[in-house]
C-alpha cells in the first residue's frame, strides 16, 4: 500500500521536500505559459484544459506527499486513500483524452486532403494530391470519409466521439466512478479513516483504484493505439503518448506487484521499495517529458517568431520561400502532405483555393467584366468549406475574424475583399509556424531532395493572386457584391 508515516520515507524526507518545492514552481510556471499561449495553434492542438488539468492532478499528488512527510503522524490515513484513488485515474484518463484529440486532429486533416485527391469523380484518381485548380471552381470541399484508410473513415463518421464535449463527459464519468468507489472503500475500511494517522496498512482499499487504472490502460491500448498507427505529427505528440504508455505500464505493474501480491512471493529488497515514491516519480517524469518540456518548446518557438517579426529578416525569407513553394506544383504537393503532420492542411487548402479565386476573377479577365453572380457563388462556397460552423476543416484565424465573417455572410454584406483579413492571417500562420517546421523537416530528411531556391515554373499564377489580394487590401474601390 501507499503507507503513511513509513520509516522507508524518513531518509528521503528532506530531499523530497526540496524536490516538491521546485516541482510545484515548475508546474505553476508551465500553467502560466499555457494560459499565455492559449491562442497559439500549437497549444490548442494539445488542448489547454487537458494540460492544465494534468498539471493540477500532478501538483495535488506532490502536495499530498509533501504534507504526508511534513505532518507525519498528524496526517490522516483517509487522505492517503482519497488522493491517489482520485488523482491517478483522473490523470491517466487525461492521457487517453490527449490520444483521442491527436487522432481527431490528424485524421481530420488527412480527410480534407484525401477529399481533394478524390476530386469530382468521387474516387481516387492518383496517389499524389492534385492541384486544387484541377477541380471545379465552385465545387464544395466537403470533408467526408472518401478515403482508403479505415481509420480516417471511422474518425470522420464518428467525429462526435472525439469532440471536446464528449471527452469532458468521459472525464466527468471517470471522476464520478472514482469518487463512488473511493467513498465505498472509505465507508467500509477500518484503516483509512480520519481518526487513524499511523500504520495505514489496508489490504483491499486501493484495489478499486488499480482496477480503474487497469481498465484505463486497456482502453488506451485497444482504442487509441490502433487509431494512432500511421499517424505522424510535427509536434512529437505521438512519441509522447507511446512514452507515457510504456512508463505508465511499468510503474503500474511494479505498484500492483508490491501492493497486491503476498509478501512471501516477493524478495525482501523488492518489498522495501516505497510504492508511493515510485508512483509519484513516474508521474512526475511523464509530466516533465510530455507537458513541461513541450510547452517550453512552444514558448521558445513563439519567442523566436516574435523576434522574427521585429527583425523582419527571417520573416521575409519564409515569405519568399512560401511564394516559391506556391508557384511550384511539386513542392506545393509536398507542403500539402506535410501540412497533415503539422495539422495545418486547412490553411494550405484555403491559401490555394483563395489564390485560385483571384486568378479566375482578377488575373484571367478584367474585373470590370467579371460575372459577379459566379463570384458571389464562389465566395459562398469558400465560406461554407472553411469558415462555417459545419466546416470540417480547421483554419488558424482569430476569433474576431471568424465572427466578422459570420456576421458578413449572415447579413449578406459581401464584397470582393471579404476574405482578405483571413487570407493575411493564414499567410502569417504559414510563414511564421508551418514553413519553419517544414524547412526543418526537409533539412533533416536525408532521403528527400533538399529544397534549393530556383526559378519558379508557374510564378505568374501565384504572384498575380498574391499581388491582387494585396491591391484589394489597399484599394478604396472594393466592389460590393450584395
Amino acid at each position: 500500500m501507499i503507507h503513511n508515516n513509513d520509516v522507508r520515507w524518513a531518509p528521503l524526507g528532506p530531499l523530497y521536500l526540496s524536490f516538491a518545492g521546485i516541482w510545484l514552481v515548475m508546474l505553476l510556471a508551465t500553467s502560466i505559459l499555457v494560459i499565455r499561449l492559449r491562442r497559439q495553434p500549437e497549444m490548442q492542438h494539445r488542448s489547454v484544459w487537458m494540460t492544465l488539468l494534468s498539471n493540477a492532478a500532478c501538483a495535488a499528488m506532490a502536495v499530498h506527499f509533501a504534507l504526508d512527510l511534513a505532518l507525519l503522524s498528524g496526517y490522516p490515513c483517509a487522505f492517503v486513500l482519497w488522493f491517489p484513488s482520485i488523482m491517478y485515474p483522473l490523470w491517466s484518463h487525461i492521457v487517453w483524452c490527449r490520444g483521442m484529440k491527436l487522432v481527431e486532429l490528424y485524421h481530420s486533416n488527412k480527410a480534407a486532403l484525401d477529399t481533394v485527391a478524390y476530386g469530382k469523380a468521387g474516387c481516387c484518381a492518383s496517389t499524389s494530391s492534385p492541384s486544387l485548380s484541377s477541380l471545379q471552381h465552385s465545387k464544395p470541399l466537403v470533408v467526408c470519409a472518401k478515403t482508403s484508410d479505415w481509420r480516417t473513415r471511422f474518425v470522420m463518421r464518428h467525429r462526435s466521439l472525439f469532440a471536446t464535449r464528449t471527452l469532458l463527459l468521459t472525464l466527468l464519468a471517470v471522476l464520478a466512478v472514482c469518487t463512488a468507489s473511493t467513498l465505498t472503500a472509505y465507508l467500509l475500511t477500518t484503516e483509512y479513516t480520519m481518526d487513524n494517522s499511523v500504520h495505514c496498512d489496508g489490504q483491499w482499499e486501493l484495489f478499486p483504484m488499480y482496477t480503474i487504472l487497469g481498465i484505463g490502460i486497456l482502453l488506451l491500448v485497444t482504442t487509441v493505439l490502433p487509431l494512432l498507427r500511421g499517424v505522424e505529427d510535427a509536434y512529437g505528440q505521438r512519441t509522447e503518448l507511446v512514452f507515457l504508455l510504456s512508463i505508465g505500464v511499468v510503474a503500474f505493474l511494479v505498484a500492483v506487484s508490491i501492493d497486491m501480491l503476498p509478501p512471501n512471493v516477493l524478495p525482501d529488497w523488492y518489498t522495501d521499495v516505497p510504492v508511493g515514491l515510485i508512483s509519484l516519480l513516474a508521474m512526475c517524469g511523464m509530466q516533465l517529458f510530455t507537458v513541461i518540456l513541450p510547452v517550453t518548446r512552444i514558448w521558445w518557438w513563439w519567442r523566436r517568431s516574435e523576434k522574427d517579426i521585429a527583425g523582419k529578416r527571417t520573416a521575409s525569407v519564409t515569405t519568399i520561400y512560401l511564394d516559391t513553394l506556391c508557384s511550384d506544383p511539386v513542392w506545393m504537393a509536398n507542403l500539402r502532405q506535410f501540412s497533415v503532420r503539422d495539422f495545418s492542411a486547412g490553411n494550405v487548402l484555403f491559401l490555394e483555393r483563395y489564390a485560385r479565386f483571384h486568378n479566375r476573377f482578377f488575373c484571367d479577365q478584367p474585373a470590370a467584366i467579371c460575372d459577379f453572380a459566379a463570384m458571389l457563388t464562389e465566395l459562398e462556397t469558400i465560406y461554407a468549406n472553411f469558415f462555417s460552423p459545419k466546416a470540417g476543416v480547421r483554419i488558424d484565424i482569430s476569433e474576431e475574424t471568424r465572427q466578422e465573417l459570420d456576421r458578413q455572410f449572415m447579413t449578406r454584406q459581401l464584397d470582393t475583399n471579404v476574405f482578405a483579413r483571413a487570407y493575411q492571417e493564414v499567410w502569417y500562420a504559414l510563414t511564421r509556424r508551418t514553413i519553419p517546421r517544414y524547412q526543418q523537416h526537409i533539412s533533416s530528411n536525408r532521403e528527400s531532395m533538399l529544397f534549393k531556391p530556383h526559378e519558379p515554373r508557374n510564378i505568374a499564377e501565384c504572384h498575380c493572386a498574391h499581388d491582387t489580394i494585396a491591391d484589394d487590401c489597399r484599394s478604396p474601390s472594393t466592389k460590393q457584391l450584395v
